[in-house]
This record gives structure tokens, sequence and C-alpha cells, in this order.
């Protein structure tokens, strides 16, 4: 695999809007043409751009194109829009609390609704949340949506990094 790109070669190939966060190819080649928006999406939602026959996703070489360097830690869309890649909406996260800003819920959830479990034996919603490795109970509730109320709240005071 080729050695990973620097921010002058990334500047020589590409310019960055850090508004917006749109990549542009800066010379036209047979297969590209300048000023052409870089890159295709991959399937889970990230831009992709291929450069020097290695492929990086946009948000890290928007921080590479900013900061100088790739980011030792997770590249965290603030917004949670995987496309918005302007500089602002990016930060630099642990794993753990990149995980915690999911605002859809999980395949396997039996509501659809973050935060929000069916209860069979009391025909009810019930909520919890994680914290330090344990799981603390917010309660039962009438509705998905009451649920899905007590756990963003409860995500909003307990969990640091927290864009819901």
């Amino acid at each position: 695999m080729p050695p990973a790109i620097t921010q002058a070669q990334l500047r020589n190939e590409i310019s960055y809007d850090s508004i917006t966060g749109e990549f542009k190819w800066l010379r036209s080649l047979r297969t590209r043409k300048a000023t052409n928006r870089v890159g295709s999406y991959n399937q889970y939602g990230y831009l992709i751009i291929t450069v020097f026959c290695r492929k990086y996703a946009a948000h890290r070489l928007a921080w590479l194109y900013m900061h100088g360097e790739f980011p030792n830690g997770v590249i965290d869309h603030i917004d949670g829009n995987k496309t918005n890649n302007a500089i602002a909406n990016l930060r630099v996260v642990t794993q753990a609390i990149n995980v915690q800003n999911r605002r859809k819920a999980g395949k396997a959830s039996t509501t659809g609704v973050l935060g929000a479990g069916w209860d069979s034996r009391t025909r009810s919603f019930k909520s919890r949340i994680q914290l330090g490795g344990k799981s603390i109970w917010l309660g039962r509730f009438k509705t998905a949506r009451e649920a899905h109320q007590a756990y963003v709240s409860a995500k909003r005071r307990l969990h640091e990094g927290n864009t819901l």
C-alpha cells in the first residue's frame, strides 16, 4: 500500500472549501476534469476520495487539509450528516463517544425508535441507557415516543460529547 498522503501533496491535487466541505480537482486528467467534484459515496454513505491510488474518507482528508496531519482518533460529524464535511462540522473523538451519537435505532430494535423497546410481559414500552458499562433504567412508558424522549433527555444529561 502506498504511504499516506501529506498535506502538501493533497493541496497540490485538490482544493477544499472549508465552509461547504466540497473537494474539487485542481487539474484535468484523461479521466477527470478540473473543477469537478471529487470522489464517490460508499455503501455506508461516506464520500471516498482516491488520491495517488489510495482511498481516503473525505472527512479525514478535510482534517489533513486544514490541520496538516491525520487525526489520532475518530472524526465525528457533529450534525450526524455523513456528507457534511465542512471543517466546523468535524471533531476528533474517541470511538466510545462516536457510537453514542447514533440517531437511528439498530436493525434488531423491536420498535424502530432509538432508546425505546417493547416489553411484551407488561405490554408497555421501556427505556434504559448505558453509562460506564452499567445499564440505567429510565422507566416504562405508554408510547415509544415517550420512551424515546426519556432516552434522549438522559443521553443529553449523562453522555459527554453527545450531539443529539
